[in-house]
């Protein structure tokens, strides 16, 4: 339909570029499903670190960093971590796909590994306290 607006068009990338695979930056053809794996690495090196592994101000030298660039060890960004937990992560987001884990299942278990050694093998057990319960129903107005 020639009126119908499209948000997405074939060959352009959408996203975040900042949780971007090197990939994802350079060509569609060769996008599968570790450059989800990779973003997934980027929120940890994140979370763990309070930045990304490649931060720049401009746009354009990030998105060209993120392709050509070494990136900033997880260890080096973080110091505290324990190097079993920084390794899984740097694999997590490594310039190749092929140096990457290569499924979802391969990348959970890493970790619930590196975790259990490190002395962590509750914390994701532990019950996260929620917040009290609210009922919004309307009260009925008479």
């Amino acid at each position: 339909d020639a009126g119908a607006s499209k948000l997405t068009r074939t060959g352009t990338m959408m996203g975040t570029p900042s949780f971007a695979a090197p990939e994802q930056l350079q060509s569609a053809k060769h996008v599968d499903g570790r450059a989800d794996l990779y973003s997934a690495g980027v929120i940890l090196y994140r979370m763990l670190s309070g930045s990304f592994p490649f931060d720049d101000s401009s746009y354009e030298r990030m998105l060209i960093a993120i392709v050509m660039h070494a990136r900033r060890p997880l260890g080096e960004a973080a110091p505290h971590l324990p190097p079993a937990l920084c390794r899984v992560v740097d694999r997590a987001v490594a310039r190749d796909p092929d140096a990457r884990y290569q499924s979802a299942a391969a990348f959970q278990a890493a970790l619930r590994q590196t975790l259990r050694g490190a002395g962590w093998a509750g914390v994701s057990q532990q019950r996260v306290p929620t917040a009290p319960f609210i009922d919004m129903t309307p009260l009925n107005q008479t």
